[in-house]
């Protein structure tokens, strides 16, 4: 055992660089041969040194972290009202408040504020039609005409019953009060319980069915189902 460790009380949680973490991007991004790749593919990697959570906090969004490397980041997809106005549903439930241009830039991983103006005129008009969904005061035909039926009519988007606090207490501490994919834990984060089997797919409330994850890894986590 080496002799050279100090038991320092007053050592502090060290933060990766700037420079630690575009050398982590760098890695992952040859492991690529140079082809952009999501939040959701870094995530995924077992050598990386920090979430894409992390990351785009550094760097303001995923897409500058990316051309920090020389990786173009901006591929343009298209989506369904559907995945929009879900995607929408999960940054909101994430920070708590109507998100804005940057907010949704920051969590889109290709989703942004153009594709909300483009489909409904503006972000905040997309905020408020989904408000109004949620409250039950317009159907799925007012924000999307063309469509009889709605993902966000499923279990999965449904509103529910939440969990009982006594019940995500226990899950957490099961946990250790830590996310069991990146391993953070608060104050550095803030946790969520999750169902391993979605309720859409049968999942139940059972506690062997609940993980504690981090907003980042939770977010992620959606974001594969939408995509």
């Amino acid at each position: 055992m080496s002799e050279d460790f100090v038991f320092n009380m007053k050592a502090t949680k060290v933060r990766k660089s700037n420079g630690e973490l575009l050398e982590s991007l760098r890695e992952f991004s040859q492991l690529k041969q140079g082809a952009s790749f999501t939040t959701i593919d870094y995530d995924n990697w077992i050598d990386k040194i920090a979430s894409s959570g992390v990351i785009c906090r550094r760097f303001e969004s995923w897409k500058k972290a990316l051309a920090m490397i020389g990786v173009n980041g901006s591929r343009e997809r298209q989506y369904t009202d559907e995945q929009l106005m879900s995607h929408l549903e999960l940054v909101w439930r994430t920070v708590g408040y109507p998100p804005g241009k940057k907010i949704i830039s920051k969590y889109g991983d290709g989703i942004s504020e153009k594709q909300y103006k483009n489909r409904w005129g503006s972000l905040k008009k997309a905020c408020e039609l989904l408000s109004q969904y949620k409250s039950g005061t317009i159907s799925w035909e007012a924000i999307s005409p063309d469509k009889t039926s709605c993902e966000l009519d499923s279990p999965t988007f449904q509103a529910r019953k939440p969990l009982k606090q006594s019940l995500r207490f226990e899950v957490m501490k099961k946990d250790n009060n830590k996310c069991v994919k990146c391993g953070n834990s608060p104050p550095d984060c803030v946790l969520h319980v999750d169902h391993i089997i979605p309720l859409s797919k049968g999942g139940t409330d059972d506690i062997n069915n609940l993980q504690t994850l981090c907003s980042d890894c939770n977010l992620g986590k959606s974001n594969r189902h939408m995509v």
